[in-house]
């Protein structure tokens, strides 16, 4: 959405295709310009990102077991 605006479309036009309000691209922009590199790193999305891959591992792990279990009786 930066680029759409950076290319020239006004930033209501890409709101209204985006369904989102103005002032939230006005924030992204600001905060792409302030720091490049880290302007929508969110380490703690990160985190429990992990955490929910590593508990569903779990469970993938715990599943084919049972399923293995059944398949030798």
């Amino acid at each position: 959405m930066i680029r759409e605006v950076e290319s020239g479309t006004p930033v209501a036009q890409v709101a209204r295709q985006h369904q989102i309000h103005p002032s939230l691209i006005h924030k992204w922009m600001k905060q792409y310009q302030e720091n490049p590199e880290n302007a929508f790193f969110c380490p703690g999305k990160a985190q429990s990102d992990l955490a929910l891959i590593a508990e569903l591992q779990r469970t993938i792990g715990e599943l084919y077991m049972e399923n293995a279990n059944k398949k030798k009786r």
